[in-house]
C-alpha cells in the first residue's frame, strides 16, 4: 500500500514538474517588447501616479507632464489596450465611437465625456467600467463618482447633466 502511495506522489510530482517546465519554455520563446506601446500592452498601463482623491490632487497630476495619465485620444486608445475589461467593452466599435466621440481634451487632459452608451450597453457592469476608465485619467473611485452627471457648460463650470462626466478644474 505504501508503495502505491509513493508511486502516486512521484507521478504527481513529475506531472507538476513537466507542466512548470512547459510554462517557462513558453516565456523564454517570446520575443522582447521593442516599443513603449508593446510594453504597455504586454505589462499593463504605467501607473506612475497615485490616483487622485480630490480635485486639487487631480489638478496637480494634470499639471505634471511626467505623469502618465490619459491626456488625449491616442493615450486613451493605448490605455484601452492595456486594460482587459476596456479592451472587451470597446471591441464594440459603435460603443467606442459613441464614447470617444464625446470626449473633449485640452493640453492638460480630459475635460468631459458622455457615458450614456456604456450605461445602456452594460447596466450591470457600468460601475466597474467607469472606475477603470477613471484610473486612466488619474481619478479614484470616489472622485470619478463626484464628476458624474455633470458636463462642461462654460470655462471652469460644471452643470448638472445625467450621463456626462465633467472635470471642473479642467473644464
Amino acid at each position: 500500500m505504501k508503495t502505491i502511495s509513493y508511486f502516486t506522489l512521484i507521478l504527481i510530482g513529475l506531472v507538476l514538474f513537466i507542466s512548470c517546465e512547459k510554462d517557462e519554455s513558453n516565456d523564454v520563446q517570446q520575443s522582447p517588447a521593442t516599443t513603449l506601446d508593446a510594453k504597455n500592452q504586454q505589462f499593463g498601463w504605467d501607473y506612475n501616479y497615485r490616483l487622485a482623491t480630490t480635485t486639487e490632487e487631480l489638478s496637480k497630476l494634470m499639471d505634471n507632464p511626467k505623469v502618465n495619465i490619459v491626456r488625449n485620444r491616442d493615450d486613451f486608445d493605448r490605455f484601452i489596450k492595456t486594460e482587459p475589461i476596456l479592451k472587451s467593452v470597446f471591441a464594440d466599435q459603435r460603443l467606442y465611437k459613441d464614447v470617444v466621440g464625446s470626449m473633449r481634451f485640452n493640453r492638460r487632459g480630459l475635460q468631459t465625456y458622455s457615458y450614456r452608451a456604456i450605461k445602456r450597453a452594460y447596466p450591470n457592469r457600468f460601475r466597474i467600467i467607469m472606475v477603470t476608465i477613471g484610473k486612466g485619467f488619474g481619478m479614484d473611485l470616489w472622485l470619478t463618482t463626484d464628476y458624474e452627471d455633470k458636463y462642461c457648460s462654460a470655462t471652469a463650470t460644471c452643470s448638472p447633466n445625467a450621463g456626462d462626466v465633467c472635470i471642473g478644474a479642467n473644464c
